[in-house]
């Protein structure tokens, strides 16, 4: 499943390129590097079911469990959207 992780947030960067400048991380440990603060988004991805940390004041860090499933990181692109799209203008 990091597989689909890892490139499941690269789509993420190309769609919302206004908001996020880099994917970055190694196996189930990813960020999202943003253009902005990142503490804002935690709460709306909390609201989503997804929990994440902000780190380094731009970045929204995922740490998954080993036991992660497909299913989780649909939620987790589907929530990303959802929250990465109202940020937007």
């Amino acid at each position: 499943v990091t597989g689909v992780q890892t490139c499941a947030l690269p789509i993420l960067q190309r769609a919302y390129p206004d908001v996020v400048r880099e994917v970055r991380g190694r196996g189930c440990m990813q960020g999202l590097v943003l253009n902005q603060d990142a503490a804002p988004f935690i709460p709306k991805l909390l609201a989503n079911g997804v929990i994440a940390n902000a780190t380094a004041g731009t970045v929204i860090r995922f740490v998954p469990p080993f036991i992660i499933q497909q299913e989780h990181v649909d939620e987790l692109v589907r929530a990303l959207h959802a929250v990465l799209s109202g940020s937007r203008g």
